[in-house]
C-alpha cells in the first residue's frame, strides 16, 4: 500500500506526463542551438522585412515540436535577454504581416509583428494586438 507521500509523488509524476503529452513537450532532453538548426534557420544577416514572432523560450524547443508541423520555414534568433525567439513568415509590408497575425492570434496570443533591417531587429517597431474573445467570435 502506498503511503501519502508515495501517492503524492506518483500523482505528480503522472500529472507531469499528461501535461507533457498535452503540450507536446514530453522529452526531458535539453536541445541546443545546433540541434535547433536541423529544423529551423537563423535569421539571415541580410534579411530586411517583416516577420511574425510566435513566442520566446529560454531554452531551444524540442525539434519535434508541433510548431515545425504547423509552419514552414521557422526562423529563430538567440538573445541574452529573451533566449530563443521563434519567427515565421517573410512579409514585404507591415500590413500583410498584420493581416496574417490576426489569423493566428487565437493559437498564439503573444504573437506580434517584428521588423528587421539587414538581419537586425528594428527595436520599437512591433505590432501586437490584445486578444479578446469577443473580437474574434463576435461579428
Amino acid at each position: 500500500m502506498l503511503n501519502k507521500y508515495s501517492f503524492i509523488a506518483v500523482l505528480l509524476f503522472f500529472t507531469a506526463q499528461l501535461y507533457g503529452q498535452y503540450t507536446g513537450h514530453t522529452s526531458p532532453q535539453h536541445y541546443t542551438y545546433a540541434s535547433l538548426q536541423e529544423v529551423a534557420e537563423p535569421i539571415p544577416k541580410d534579411y530586411t522585412g517583416f516577420k511574425i514572432q510566435l513566442f520566446t523560450t529560454y531554452e531551444a524547443i524540442d525539434i519535434d515540436d508541433m510548431i515545425f508541423v504547423f509552419f514552414e520555414k521557422i526562423t529563430f534568433e538567440q538573445t541574452l535577454e529573451e533566449g530563443f525567439i521563434y519567427t515565421f513568415g517573410d512579409f514585404n509590408s507591415k500590413q500583410k504581416a498584420i493581416d496574417f497575425l490576426q489569423t493566428i492570434l487565437f493559437d498564439y496570443p503573444a504573437a506580434k509583428v517584428v521588423s528587421y533591417q539587414d538581419g537586425l531587429r528594428v527595436v520599437g517597431n512591433t505590432e501586437q494586438f490584445p486578444l479578446h474573445f469577443f473580437d474574434i467570435w463576435n461579428p
